[in-house]
């Protein structure tokens, strides 16, 4: 137990470490595909230092929420990490552990949205209610997402969850394309990067916070990008191998490029276009996971 506890935090030191790395390494290609040189790959890992350094805070009297908010959508994305497999094959599990994971990526969004919305910004508002109208339907398709591969493997352990394929099953294969774009959409790229509103007048959801407060919102969005990620690669990836943590730093790598090629290409949506195209595709992931109960 003391073995894979330590592994597990050996995990959470490269994960740390590894998230700002692969933003960097994003907004690296999206330059050069924009024949632009680019901040050197290590840039988003500077700026997050040197807002760690800052003082966080509010003028006037910021409620205790706004506070505590980005602290604890870090705290929780740190404690998910836990249970997931990263670099070494090592990670705390239970019964019901998916739950806890699911538990935990669903109170993140909405505790800094509501964070946000408590300083009264109209700006922050208007971010904060995209946010959790996209979180929601966002989590609705991952909770179904999940509850097909819980369907396949008849279990509640995430690790008796990875590899999802093989079997080469119909529902695991649907349920894994699926997962890949959810991937995609609760990275808050583009489209999907509607509650950030960068070429609007304010910055969305964090436009209230500044120093270490920002840093840490900025810090755990990242850290929830490589979760769902590292969810993805444990799907498919064999584990516990001598070659496992090669290919979880190859598959990570794979994921960057091809992201930050598609949101190269992309513009933004509108909120109700993105909604709607969420909402088809949880109809659609119902149908699998009717298939997954029926066995196929």
């Amino acid at each position: 137990m003391i073995r894979v506890f330590i592994g597990a935090l050996a995990n959470i030191g490269f994960i740390l470490l590894a998230a700002p790395l692969l933003d960097g390494l994003e907004r690296k290609i999206k330059a050069w595909l924009q024949n632009r040189r680019g901040p050197p790959i290590p840039q988003t890992l500077y700026d997050i230092v040197k807002l760690l350094r800052k003082p966080g805070g509010l003028t006037g009297n910021p409620s205790l929420l706004y506070r505590i908010a980005p602290y604890m959508f870090f705290t929780n994305m740190v404690i998910a990490f836990l249970f997931i497999p990263t670099l070494l094959d090592y990670s705390l599990s239970f019964i019901g552990d998916i739950i806890v994971v699911y538990y935990l990526i669903t109170a993140s969004s909405i505790i800094l949205a509501m964070g946000s919305i408590s300083t009264g910004n109209p700006f922050a508002i208007t971010g904060s209610t995209r946010e959790i109208s996209l979180s929601m339907a966002g989590k609705l398709l991952t909770g179904i997402t999940l509850a097909i591969f819980v369907a396949v493997n008849k279990s509640f352990l995430i690790t008796s969850l990875f590899p999802i394929i093989p079997p080469y099953r119909l529902s695991s294969i649907l349920g894994l394309v699926v997962f890949a774009i959810l991937v995609y959409i609760e990275g808050f790229r583009l489209p999907f990067d509607i509650p950030e509103a960068e070429p609007e007048i304010a910055g969305g959801v964090m436009i209230e916070y500044t120093g270490r407060d920002l840093g840490f919102a900025i810090y755990s969005l990242l850290l929830k990008r490589l979760l769902y990620t590292s969810i993805l690669l444990n799907l498919v990836i064999p584990r516990y191998t001598v070659f496992s943590p090669i290919y979880y730093i190859v598959g990570v790598i794979v994921f960057s490029i091809l992201f930050s090629t598609i949101e190269c290409f992309s513009g933004r949506h509108r909120i109700e276009y993105a909604l709607s195209f969420m909402k088809k595709l949880s109809l659609a992931t119902g149908v699998v996971l009717v298939l997954a109960v029926l066995g196929y």
